[in-house]
């Protein structure tokens, strides 16, 4: 993210969007490149007129990052879906074992991203089907590691979304501009 300085502030990429909301500058509306009054116009807004402070709160928070981390937890949601998904029916491909997704298993180890995760895989396969039939007089020992492990693996990614999340909804609701003011105690 160039011009963010982080901690202090996304300053450069703050400055040019505060530019726009001041009806300075140029803006992208719809694709195309426009005078910031006339974007703004289009949008059914006026430019905005600062009182004091309000200025340097535009500028100096974290907005920015912190949007655009939202957006890759986001994505990464929906890719963590998509791998799951996509994890169970490689399971009911190669006519693999439900024991694995055995809640007892995952319970005794007490992870509980491992154990929600092994909860959507049974949820995704049912408890019969045709294939966990096939396995009731199967001589095969086990099945193919990459398949047994996958509540363990993809479990340790539920618990890095979930905690991604906690500390970016925080961050999100934060006030992160500078100077703070406290009107109920009269204190900047």
């Amino acid at each position: 993210l160039k011009g963010s300085v982080g901690a202090s502030g996304d300053l450069a990429p703050l400055a040019h969007m505060s530019l726009v909301l001041l009806g300075e500058g140029k803006a992208r509306y719809k694709g195309e490149w426009m005078e910031a009054t006339e974007a703004l116009k289009v949008a059914g807004l006026t430019p905005l007129t600062l009182a004091a402070k309000e200025g340097l709160a535009l500028l100096n928070g974290t907005q920015v990052s912190t949007a655009f981390a939202l957006r890759g937890l986001f994505e990464g949601e929906d890719l963590f879906a998509g791998a799951l998904a996509l994890g169970g029916l490689t399971v009911e491909a190669v006519l693999g074992s439900r024991s694995p997704f055995d809640a007892r298993i995952h319970a005794a180890r007490g992870q509980k991203g491992q154990i929600d995760t092994a909860a959507a895989y049974r949820d995704l396969l049912g408890e019969r089907s045709e294939v966990s039939d096939s396995h009731e007089n199967c001589e095969k020992v086990q099945d193919p590691y990459s398949l047994r492990c996958q509540p363990q693996v993809m479990g340790a990614c539920l618990t890095q979304f979930r905690q991604a999340a906690e500390v970016l909804a925080i961050e999100a609701n934060a006030v992160s501009d500078n100077p703070l003011v406290f009107a109920a105690e009269g204190d900047v």
